[in-house]
């Protein structure tokens, strides 16, 4: 053995990179590491680069065994540490690089649904080939994992959703801006203004809701691919699609306590709380990309005490991911320049192995004001709803 390589990140956790905010098309993250070759006896290298390779692999039963398709290339980034043909003589060497990764990239949080069959993950691939023919070729395969930071404000921790049916009722729903992962409950309140005595409220219906939108085409695949798996996917058009959407946790249904009456008081001081508990192993991060769209929400299900009223159903947007919990200082970079910033008009740094900043600076930063973080989306849901007796839940677009 002539020599060895190695190669390492420069983040707080081996092999993890941790990205801050919402996915962004303009933002590029430079995540840096050492490429370290150790060299036993004088060897001459043509070739020694680095690349970072994103892969999605689908999968389906067939009989009695899975079949896997050929991997899927989504991104395919390659640094190379020498220019030229390069002698090294014995000793060890300590080659810095860096690697831009795009701020849209999916997360291998997000990569575990389980109502299809596709996977998708990270690998950084060291090469190191010798100009000798004699030579033995070196790669080092190591896999990445990719998580986004949901970073909440110190000083407020839900937000409003407001929906109304002109002329009968005004609602205001409170849920969490953001969830963990591994959380097992969700706090919700609900404000309710019957503006008629028809509209007075016999119920509330609440349910969490995770919608799994996949879908890829040709213009996701950097490489010319020929993959053909149980139907799935065809030399001519490769495409994947799949569009579902599941409960992830218990119903709550909370009936106003004045059953003769309906009482239009109920939830319009006070507000009507509830908690929807978490179901074990159901919950996968938040995602909004072209391809991969997984979101989620709480919905409630207003019915009313007339039962010519038809019910009045809105979704409530909840992120969903690894929540930052520590705190954070702030800090100038090295030189004394203020920390990178995070805007639409540049690219720039932004991920949790950089200079830190305060919270509430922060969220400013991920989630300008200009944006509003849950927008109102009373004007784009139906007012009413059809499917009073379905038990399964229906898409998003279907609300």
């Amino acid at each position: 053995m002539s020599f060895t390589v190695q190669t390492s990140l420069d983040t707080k956790v081996p092999n993890v990179i941790e990205l801050l905010g919402p996915p962004s098309a303009t933002v590029v993250h430079q995540i840096s590491g050492t490429l370290r070759l150790q060299v036993q006896k004088a060897i001459q290298l043509k070739q020694l680069a680095v690349t970072f390779v994103g892969e999605a692999f689908a999968s389906s039963a067939v009989t009695m065994r899975t079949v896997k398709s050929d991997p899927i290339t989504l991104h395919r980034i390659e640094v190379q540490a020498i220019k030229t043909a390069t002698l090294y003589q014995p000793g060890d060497y300590n080659i810095p690089f860096q690697i831009s990764i795009p701020g849209n990239i999916s997360t291998t949080d997000c990569s575990l649904i389980k109502t299809f069959s596709l996977i998708w993950g990270y690998e950084l691939i060291t090469v190191a080939v010798p100009s000798s023919l004699l030579g033995r070729r070196k790669t080092i395969r190591q896999p990445i994992t990719f998580k986004r930071l949901l970073v909440p404000q110190s000083d407020l921790s839900d937000a409003r959703y407001s929906a109304k049916r002109p002329n009968e009722i005004e609602c205001s729903m409170f849920v969490p801006k953001f969830i963990g992962t591994t959380d097992t409950k969700i706090s919700a309140r609900v404000f309710m203004h019957p503006l008629t005595s028809a509209s007075r409220v016999k119920s509330v219906v609440a349910m969490a809701i995770q919608q799994e939108k996949i879908q890829i085409k040709n213009s996701n695949i950097t490489e010319s691919v020929s993959v053909s798996v149980a139907g799935i996917m065809d030399d001519n058009d490769p495409i994947i699609s799949s569009d579902t959407a599941k409960t992830f946790s218990n119903t709550v249904t909370l009936t106003n306590p004045d059953q003769e009456e309906f009482s239009a008081a109920w939830g319009r001081e006070f507000p009507v709380e509830l908690d929807l508990d978490i179901l074990p192993n159901e919950l996968v991060a938040t995602e909004t990309l072209d391809w991969v769209k997984i979101t989620h929400g709480v919905r409630f299900t207003i019915e009313f005490a007339d039962p010519t009223v038809r019910n009045l159903v809105v979704m409530a947007p909840i992120q969903v991911g690894n929540v930052l919990d520590e705190p954070w200082s702030l800090q100038a970079e090295p030189d004394g320049s203020k920390p990178p910033g995070y805007g639409d008009e540049e690219s720039v740094l932004l991920d949790s192995n950089t200079s830190r900043v305060s919270r509430n600076e922060l969220h400013r930063a991920l989630y300008p004001e200009r944006v509003p973080l849950v927008p109102d989306l009373a004007d784009d849901l139906p007012p009413m709803y059809d499917y009073e007796d379905e038990k399964q839940p229906i898409p998003y677009s279907q609300c």
